[in-house]
C-alpha cells in the first residue's frame, strides 16, 4: 500500500493537467504536458506528455499519448509513443500501439496489443503502416 502512495505521488509530480475524482469531462482533452484523471473523461485524451489514470479515474475515449499509467479504467483506442504500464488495478478494454509494454499481477487487458518502433511512428502518435 505504501509503494502504491509513493508510486502515486511521484506520477502526481509534475502533472499540469488534473481532472478530480467527481468531476465528469465530455469532449476533447489536449495538453502539450502530463495529464491525471482520477475523475470520469468521456471523448479524447491528448498528450505530447504522461497521462495517468489513477485508481477512481474512468476514461471513455481514445486516448494518445507519450506514455500512458493506468490504475483505473480505460475503453477506448490507446496509441502511445513510448510505454504503457497496467498496474494491479488498471483495466484497459481496447486495442493498443506502444513501444513497451508492463503489465502487473491482477491487471485486466483486452483488446489487440501492437509493439512498434520509432522507426515506424516518426511523430510518436500516428498508426500509419506507411511510415
Amino acid at each position: 500500500m505504501l509503494k502504491r502512495r509513493q508510486q502515486e505521488a511521484a506520477e502526481t509530480r509534475g502533472v499540469e493537467t488534473y481532472i478530480g475524482q467527481g468531476t465528469r469531462v465530455e469532449g476533447a482533452i489536449v495538453s502539450s504536458g502530463s495529464v491525471r484523471i482520477d475523475g470520469e473523461v468521456e471523448g479524447q485524451v491528448q498528450s505530447a506528455g504522461d497521462v495517468f489514470v489513477g485508481e477512481t479515474g474512468r476514461v471513455k475515449a481514445g486516448v494518445k499519448a507519450a506514455n500512458l499509467i493506468i490504475a483505473g479504467e480505460v475503453v477506448g483506442e490507446v496509441k502511445v509513443s513510448g510505454r504503457l504500464e497496467l498496474l494491479g488495478t488498471g483495466k484497459l478494454y481496447g486495442d493498443a500501439s506502444m513501444q513497451s509494454l508492463i503489465v502487473e499481477q491482477g491487471a485486466v487487458l483486452e483488446g489487440s496489443t501492437r509493439m512498434v518502433r520509432d522507426a515506424e511512428r516518426p511523430d510518436g502518435l500516428t498508426d500509419s503502416p506507411e511510415a
